[in-house]
């Protein structure tokens, strides 16, 4: 995993946060990950798949994207999910705490329902 021009402060922060979303009495059923890319994070849940044995690759569902932007030392705020990515409204870019807080209390049901 490469990340490019986002701090590892940044990276342990949103790792963290991840931690924090995936419950432990339910860690076989579910888990928030963080896929870094350059300066891309996409923020997803992962569950194991529907109809197979526990060998398979667990199904990734893809939920928010937030992307550094250096020139500003700022943080935009996407919503994610399938083949779609937006910039998410009213809050797209600010601090990094208050982009994953937004997420977290998730006022429009757009994240995670």
């Amino acid at each position: 995993m490469t990340s490019g021009s986002i701090s590892d402060v940044d990276i342990q922060r949103i790792q963290r946060w991840c931690d924090r979303n995936s419950p432990a009495d339910v860690a076989d059923q579910l888990r928030v990950v963080a896929y870094v890319d350059g300066r891309n994070v996409t923020l997803a849940e992962e569950r194991p798949p529907w109809q197979g044995d526990s060998g398979e690759q667990w199904e990734s569902y893809p939920f928010a994207r937030l992307t550094y932007v250096k020139s500003r030392d700022a943080w935009d705020l996407w919503v994610a999910g399938g083949d779609m990515v937006r910039r998410y409204d009213p809050l797209p870019t600010g601090s990094l705490t208050s982009l994953l807080n937004e997420i977290d209390s998730d006022p429009t049901f757009i994240f995670r329902g």
